[in-house]
């Protein structure tokens, strides 16, 4: 091996390949982050309200938006959709656009678009579907910069929208990677008495017996014991009791405890919380969630699920920051409890998927070593 690297065009050859491998990557940057039409999915949720929670993706800009969409659909279209989602409550329906377009043109416009409906295992069941979007529930960029630097520590953040009949929830994404955790037809149990007014407001459920930082990441569908992106209901033999609802409001911080927020101190207990139980118990919850207890049906967010709830007004649905539905919440709304619907849609994988990311194969890499050290000797 010559002790120049001038010879054997060593210098030149490591130029080239430097050359290649900036302008494949600048490539693959420009198509990830490129604004371009593209078909679009959605998840369909209700049957007295329609509304279609768009299924995002971090690392292709055309999918980079966490969007939740009241819409109409045809009356033909409508009816048998209806019947389908009643007749098999607990198999998630996805939206397709029959045509690639823009999701900001579609969403700002409040226009309307034509679109299929399919089921995965079933392929498309429905044709033709003319869709017109009544109103934006929920619309917040997923670029970095609107990303918060931390996941919610003392509960775990939903965008809550419907009717009292009928609630619909979507988790809010707060960062990367994330976990798309939506439930249909669900079940609030108001501590006190509600005006029917309230879902006219932009509205945030708190899931409080939730700790949503030891959990993230979440693990593989599979794991998860999720099928084609359902889950379904039943119950640990042991599982723990769930706590009832308070009826104590003075001192009640936002994580749902009564004075100042110690879960020790609820009921009337004068001994500070102990630290290292919290912490215990927080992380006993994140490893049922990834480990064997997390398979199959024992999954936390399943069908009939049962939750002590915070509602709150979002801080200022208008901004692009998630913040506002998670740390720098609006007005207080009220307590309950929340009980999951049969239409429950869990995917960890989907939205954190990278189609542009290169697998690396070792033996190229050799290959190339190999190949250089020849021409050097």
């Amino acid at each position: 091996m010559s002790p120049f690297p001038s010879d054997g065009n060593f210098t030149n050859e490591l130029a080239r390949i430097l050359y290649d491998t900036v302008a494949k990557e600048t490539e693959v940057v420009r198509k990830r982050n490129t604004l371009a039409p593209e078909f679009h999915k959605f998840l369909i949720q209700g049957t007295e309200t329609i509304y279609l929670i768009h299924l995002p993706m971090f690392h292709v800009a055309n999918y980079r938006q966490q969007l939740i969409v009241s819409v109409e659909f045809d009356q033909r279209s409508r009816e048998k959709y209806v019947t389908m989602k009643k007749s098999y409550p607990s198999d998630p329906m996805i939206l397709v656009t029959q045509h690639k377009t823009m999701l900001k043109d579609v969403v700002e416009n409040n226009s309307g678009f034509k679109a299929q409906i399919m089921t995965k295992e079933a392929g498309i069941i429905l044709y033709d579907v003319n869709v017109v979007i009544r109103k934006t529930v929920v619309s917040r960029p997923l670029n970095s910069k609107y990303r918060l630097r931390d996941y919610p520590t003392d509960s775990m953040p939903f965008y809550l929208y419907g009717s009292g009949s009928e609630a619909n929830i979507d988790h809010v994404i707060t960062r990367a990677p994330n976990t798309q955790l939506s439930a249909s037809r669900c079940r609030l149990e108001w501590q006190e008495e509600q005006d029917a007014g309230v879902w006219d407001k932009d509205l945030v459920v708190l899931l409080e017996d939730v700790r949503e930082a030891p959990m993230q990441p979440f693990p593989a569908n599979a794991e998860i014991g999720g099928r084609n992106g359902a889950i379904v209901s039943h119950d640990h033999a042991a599982a723990a009791a769930k706590r009832s609802v308070g009826t104590k409001q003075d001192g009640r911080a936002r994580n749902g405890y009564a004075n100042g927020g110690d879960p020790a101190r609820e009921n009337g207990g004068d001994e500070p919380g102990n630290p290292q139980a919290a912490a215990a118990a927080a992380a006993a919850a994140g490893a049922e969630t990834r480990g064997g207890g997390a398979k199959g049906s024992g999954f936390f967010f399943r069908p009939g699920a049962r939750f002590q709830v915070g509602v709150w007004e979002d801080g200022d649905r208008s901004d692009a920051s998630s913040k506002h539905a998670s740390s720098e919440l609006g007005a207080f709304v009220g307590y309950g409890v929340l009980t999951l619907g049969e239409s429950v849609y869990v995917d960890s994988e989907a939205m954190n998927f990278d189609p542009f990311k290169k697998v690396e194969k070792v033996s190229e890499w050799r290959y190339e070593f190999d190949r250089i050290g020849k021409e050097l000797e």
